[in-house]
Order: C-alpha cells, then sequence, then structure tokens
C-alpha cells in the first residue's frame, strides 16, 4: 500500500469476538497514519474478504522487528493487550469505522 514500508498482522484480543484484525505499520518517513488508514479498505478489496480487513492500525517509526530481523507477533500481541488494559490509546480508527462508531 502507499505509504507502508512494512506491515504485521496482530490479534487484539476482544470480549465480543475473542480477537480483532489490528495491524502494525512501518510507514514511509513523512506519511500520514490516518491517510493510511482511510486508504486501506481500498486497497485491500481486491486481496482480502472484507472480514478479514483490519480494524485498527498503529503507526511506528522502526521496524516492528527484532534485532535478527524477525517478527515477534506474540510479544507484539502481548504487548498490545497490556497496552489495552491500562487504557494507553495507540490505535488509529478509519474514518468509515470512526463514523459507524458515532
Amino acid at each position: 500500500a502507499p505509504g507502508v514500508r512494512s506491515c504485521v498482522v496482530v490479534g487484539l484480543p476482544d470480549p465480543e469476538l475473542g480477537q480483532r484484525v489490528h495491524v502494525i505499520i512501518e510507514a514511509d518517513g513523512g506519511a500520514d497514519g490516518q491517510a493510511i488508514a482511510d486508504g486501506m479498505a481500498d486497497f485491500l478489496k481486491e486481496r482480502l474478504s472484507r472480514y478479514k480487513h483490519p480494524e485498527s492500525f498503529e503507526i511506528v517509526s522502526a521496524p516492528p522487528r527484532d534485532d535478527s530481523g524477525k517478527v515477534r507477533r506474540t510479544l507484539l500481541r502481548d504487548e498490545r493487550a497490556a497496552w489495552l488494559k491500562v487504557g494507553r490509546a495507540f490505535r488509529i480508527w478509519p474514518a468509515k469505522a470512526r463514523a459507524h462508531a458515532e
């Protein structure tokens, strides 16, 4: 997707569905995180079934990988689950999702 250098998909705990799809995105320098989240549905519509589309996004400046270049999904998921428990704001919601929630 435009503005995306790399990404990792994780499931965040959800009391209703068990998990919800969340994407951690390493954006290109200067890329607008909200614009990336807003454009992701259009980018994915021909690539993934709608129910597989992420519900939330997170923009990071460094690759979501360890020193050896490996993605540690369990570590990333557990870290974000802990953030949810303490109410830390880290997720970006696409405009359509925000409008639907309001």
